[in-house]
């Protein structure tokens, strides 16, 4: 019998390299053949039915027959990749290896992981992918990975993961509840993303102030610069919607990329002092700077809220002086017009405008300043913006054409920076920034930020 069985599987091997099934024509062309070989000799088709069954590896109705040479090297390959990567897809194998398992007819994938079933039983073995243990999760793994390494690409995991497919490894990243991409194609994991938690804090005060005022706040009503800073790789976008789901999301809700108040979650302590500052000059046509100020101390509130805080009732005419909205009118495009020969369709600095020589007088006889200036850009203008890092008394900020846009306003710095093409180190872009009225300080973070986004975003 046994030298029957190496004839019959000859004729297998050397006529179903595609594979053999176990029917009436098949058996019947095996039969065929063994009498054009062998014609002294009596074959019965159960005979060879008994030999595919007892020999061959089935898939999908068809058997496969490899000698043992070649099971060896096939066992061989198999135990040298699970030793080193944890997670083996059969397809991924056969793709990087097709020339091996072509030369021994496994034709397809499921034939390799049915042949790899029958020859190595001690690896666990799942529909798509084969592990050294039945607990092995390919998404674990790629966390893992992760967890060693801030930022990974996807070239980084095919790198670690040689045997599972790019799309397989862009699905798990994909999952934004867990990874967030970064402007340079990597990723991240959502939980190695850091935050300012006192600008976090400062930002939720200053949207509840401007819910109160307006009804609702966006983007410009309060900074998430230092923490934009601290993952100077990720999108502000993706940051902003970040901040939102873990701090915001409890006391504010989101519409048309506008916040407002959730339920009755707003805090009245907090916005009582701010009320009671407004309360105190509704009634006043002019106050100075120094009494609001000294009211705001014994009210505990900071200069920036204060100053957002009596926006909506006040303008301020001079270093020293607020008056009501309503007693100062301006001839709106004419003060535009003016405003044209200083920005020339750039990003400018508020102090850039050192000449009110063509400036248009303004209703109620108040002479121009940058502070003025500044009120007419947030309250008044229509072909330009104004944005600064906060309210402030320094005349920090910038003018720009209405038609552009800008996430916030390490962005626009940053936008400034190419603009003026000043070097992308440390040092030029902070006195860059410092001495034509951008920002008042150096701040390391906020820098590094800046200079990472005239890298990636407008380079």
């Amino acid at each position: 019998m046994e030298g029957l069985t190496e004839k019959v599987l000859g004729i297998i091997r050397g006529n179903f390299p595609n594979g053999i099934r176990n029917d009436f024509i098949d058996i019947s062309k095996v039969l065929r053949i063994y009498s054009a070989n062998y014609p002294d000799e009596d074959i019965s088709p159960y005979s060879v039915t008994q030999i595919i069954l007892g020999h061959g590896i089935e898939n999908k109705g068809r058997f496969y027959f490899i000698n043992e040479s070649e099971l060896d090297e096939i066992k061989s390959l198999f135990n040298k990749i699970i030793k080193k990567y944890s997670a083996i897809y059969y397809s991924a194998v056969y793709d990087r290896h097709h020339d091996l398992f072509n030369r021994v007819h496994i034709f397809s994938p499921e034939v390799l992981k049915n042949v790899l079933r029958t020859s190595l039983n001690n690896y666990f073995y799942s529909e798509d992918f084969c592990s050294p243990k039945k607990t092995v999760r390919l998404d674990d793994e790629v966390k893992k990975f992760f967890a060693a390494n801030r930022l990974v690409s996807l070239a980084d995991l095919q790198e670690n993961f040689p045997y599972v497919s790019p799309d397989k490894l862009l699905k798990i990243v994909s999952d934004t509840k867990m990874y967030l991409p970064t402007m340079n194609d990597k990723f991240i994991l959502q939980n190695k993303i850091q935050f300012d938690s006192e600008e976090i804090a400062e930002a939720e005060k200053q949207i509840a102030l401007c819910i109160t005022e307006n009804g609702y706040a966006t983007n410009d009503d309060y900074s998430l610069s230092s923490t934009f800073a601290l993952n100077s790789e990720i999108r502000p976008k993706d940051i902003r919607n970040l901040v939102y789901e873990k701090f915001l999301a409890p006391k504010f809700s989101k519409r048309a990329g506008k916040l407002f108040a959730k339920g009755n979650n707003a805090s009245a302590t907090n916005l009582s002092p701010v009320k009671a500052l407004r309360e105190s000059i509704a009634d006043k046509n002019e106050v100075s700077a120094n009494q609001i100020f000294a009211l705001a101390n014994k009210l505990r509130i900071n200069q920036t809220i204060t100053l957002g805080g009596i926006s909506c009732e006040l303008t301020r005419v001079s270093k020293d002086l607020f008056i009501k909205n309503s007693l100062i009118t301006f001839d709106v495009d004419a003060v535009d017009a003016a405003l044209t020969p200083f920005v020339r369709g750039k990003i400018i600095p508020l102090q850039a405008v050192n000449s009110f020589t063509g400036f248009p007088p303004v209703v109620g006889g108040y002479p121009w300043n940058l502070f003025l200036l500044e009120e007419f850009l947030r309250k008044h203008s229509r072909k330009y913006k104004f944005i600064a890092p906060a309210f402030n008394g320094n005349n920090i900020g910038a003018i720009y054409p209405a038609s552009m846009n800008f996430c916030d306003y390490n962005e626009l710095q940053a936008a400034a920076v190419v603009q003026e093409k000043i070097p992308l180190n440390m040092v030029a872009v902070e006195n860059f920034l410092i001495n034509n009225g951008f920002r008042l300080k150096k701040i390391a973070k906020v820098t590094e930020n800046i200079i990472s986004l005239a890298n990636k975003l407008f380079k």
